[in-house]
């Protein structure tokens, strides 16, 4: 006879056929992660903000902002968003007559790529 895992002879072929029970299978257990939707508890409508052709801070960096929402309000003018090192050729542009959600916490810099523009903002905050 064969070997004797159980304790008990088994004999070879009976042993080659069934496989090894004396052993318990494996359980990966994976632990549940939750998912947090960030959301702000507070919407704050601004004044709006007129932008020109000189870099201008919109708003200082915040922990608590979820978003920045900005609309441009001008007909034919665009202006760029970014960090102090923004231009009227390079940073985040928002054209004429559109709207932008902005998930910074950090500073917010704007500049008009050509004439005066005004801005409605609100902030959504945590």
């Amino acid at each position: 006879m064969g070997g004797t895992r159980t304790g008990l002879p088994i004999a070879p072929a009976l042993e080659a056929a069934v496989p090894d029970r004396t052993r318990p299978l494996r359980t990966q257990r994976l632990d549940v992660t939750p998912v947090v939707q960030l959301g702000g508890t507070q919407f704050i409508a601004l004044p709006d903000f007129a932008v020109t052709a000189q870099r201008t801070l919109l708003r200082p960096a915040d922990y608590r902002r979820v978003a920045l929402i900005v609309t441009n309000n001008d007909a034919a003018t665009g202006v760029r968003f970014g960090d102090q090192g923004v231009t009227a050729t390079q940073g985040v542009r928002l054209t004429a007559g559109s709207s932008l959600k902005l998930a910074a916490r950090s500073d917010i810099y704007v500049i008009s790529e050509g004439a005066n523009v005004t801005l409605s903002i609100a902030e959504e905050l945590l």
